[in-house]
């Protein structure tokens, strides 16, 4: 299954970039040198840096008078380039404080002369994108991020000056059409939206250079890096590589107006559910929301908390107890099933890669275990033993609520190859009294008899209540441990079963989760 990283960088590249990149590796051009072993300023080489120079002036419909430059140090070393090259011995810039990064761009501009924020967000959290701010006209350039990675916010309409127009677009170059000839320098890290990390697009103004009256050191002088053609010294091959393939494939695809198509639309659709679903809030205000980085948080911070957790663990199935009734679609990229007796309390299931049914044979009175059939055939009893109807209902506490579950559901677990049993038992065999049959020993010989295992026990070798590893610490408590939640498989084989540990658990539950790869 092909994973995706959803984090603001690296960017995920196209498949057929992968391939060719992966192929260049081992034999680049059929030279039978790899990429990496080729002289950069052998003819090879060098037609890479002409075409992904070139693909940059295409794609960005640059004029004439424009140098593209791949450069070292990520866009954090242009905070300090751009101001050694633009701003004059005795100058001014005026700066937008939009985000992390333009703040940090600030904080390096003043090592080197008289800096003016004309505009921030920084007091509301930079959850919007300033307007209505006078731009200073007594400087000698006007910088602005336009899009703010961390915090989801993105300039539409950028500051208007007769002076020096630059930007720093490492998030969203390439990811939509603007007139980019309006800006005297732009500036990108090419690994979240081109390419790897290691390299750095510079697109300048050429006439706008040499005028700042400064001795500006080798290393960091656009004019020397544009008269040897990005070669002053030994260039990032592989990325610049890179990004020049995935430059190619945009251009093959139709370009920034298809690429911003598609980002358009993938965007509305995040929003449009983060505005629906009751459970999320979109941190940013409507109209400086990014097309590229959706930032949204959940209302209830300790449930944020327990899903940032939950989600770390990449889950395919998560069976939740103690949770509230939910609409079916509540959950993004999930369909979430659940059965209780109150709203807010009962036993939930979130499949993210599959579907399911319940049961015709559901019984409402055992309304703490759901019978669902996943469209992969394979049939899941999520469980929760609950105490005080249980104790009442089926005589013996928690286990009997399971036994009774377990005798009624039996034609139903055995008639098929494939079945999983978990969740909350709220039970072990220290608590057996006598040789009841409801009680756990005998409940559970009753599953193996159609063929279940207990997948901890069976990884561990580990005795029924002589278990090692806790999966509640009742009342939180480091010293009051109990293991009662358990995954049993027929026709499944388990690869692998983890327990959450108490230190990384405790504060958000007295249950720790039980993890199991099949």
């Amino acid at each position: 299954m092909k994973k995706h990283n959803f984090s603001a960088g690296p960017s995920i590249l196209p498949q057929d970039v992968l391939k060719k990149a992966s192929e260049a590796i081992l034999n680049f051009n059929n030279s039978n040198l790899s990429l990496i072993e080729v002289s950069h300023r052998g003819k090879d080489f060098v037609d890479v840096m002409e075409k992904a120079r070139s693909l940059v002036k295409e794609l960005l419909n640059l004029p004439d008078g424009y140098s593209v430059l791949f450069l070292h140090g990520g866009a954090s070393l242009e905070f300090l380039m751009v101001a050694y090259n633009l701003l004059k011995t005795d100058g001014k810039a005026g700066y937008m404080d939009t985000g992390t990064w333009s703040s940090n761009a600030i904080k390096e501009a003043k090592n080197f002369g008289n800096i003016d924020v004309f505009a921030s967000s920084k007091d509301k959290g930079y959850n919007f994108i300033p307007k209505n701010y006078t731009v200073p006209t007594d400087v000698d350039y006007i910088h602005c991020t336009s899009n703010n990675t961390i915090y989801g916010t993105q300039i539409k309409e950028f500051p208007k000056t007769n002076n020096l127009l630059v930007c720093d677009m490492s998030s969203d170059i390439f990811s939509r059409q603007l007139n980019f000839s309006k800006f005297d320098l732009i500036y990108a890290g090419a690994q979240k939206n081109m390419g790897p990390a290691g390299t750095t697009l510079v697109i300048v103004k050429d006439e706008i250079l040499g005028k700042t009256g400064r001795t500006i050191p080798s290393m960091l002088d656009y004019q020397l890096h544009i008269k040897k053609d990005s070669m002053f010294n030994t260039p990032a091959v592989f990325p610049i590589y890179v990004s020049m393939l995935t430059l190619r494939w945009l251009k093959d695809k139709g370009g920034v107006e298809y690429i911003e198509k598609i980002n358009d639309d993938k965007s509305k659709k995040l929003y449009e559910e983060i505005d629906r679903n009751t459970l999320f809030y979109g941190i940013v205000k409507k109209e400086n929301r990014s097309n590229m980085n959706v930032t949204f948080n959940l209302h209830d911070n300790n449930l944020s908390k327990k899903f940032e957790q939950i989600n770390s663990l990449n889950p395919d199935i998560l069976i939740i107890q103690e949770c509230e009734e939910l609409p079916e679609d509540f959950f993004p990229n999930a369909r979430y099933y659940w059965t209780g007796h109150t709203k807010n309390k009962g036993i939930g299931v979130v499949l993210f890669n599959n579907t399911a049914t319940v049961d015709e044979s559901f019984n409402n009175k055992l309304d703490y275990f759901l019978p669902l059939n996943l469209d992969n055939g394979t049939r899941l009893l999520a469980t929760w033993s609950f105490t005080h109807r249980a104790a009442s209902r089926f005589g013996e506490g928690h286990i009997g609520h399971v036994s009774e579950a377990v005798k009624y559901y039996k034609n139903w677990l055995d008639g098929s190859e494939k079945v999983i049993i978990s969740g909350d038992f709220n039970n072990s065999v220290i608590w057996d009294k006598g040789n009841k049959d409801s009680n756990f020993k005998n409940t559970n010989a009753v599953l193996e008899t159609i063929g279940f295992k207990s997948c901890y026990h069976k990884l561990t070798n580990e005795d029924f209540g002589n278990e090692e590893s806790a999966t509640l610490y009742h009342t939180k408590k480091r010293d009051k441990t109990y293991h009662i939640d358990y995954v049993f498989l027929k026709g499944l084989n388990p690869k692998s079963i983890e327990i959450g540990s108490y230190d990384d658990w405790i504060k958000l539950s007295d249950h720790v989760p039980v993890v199991v790869e099949i």
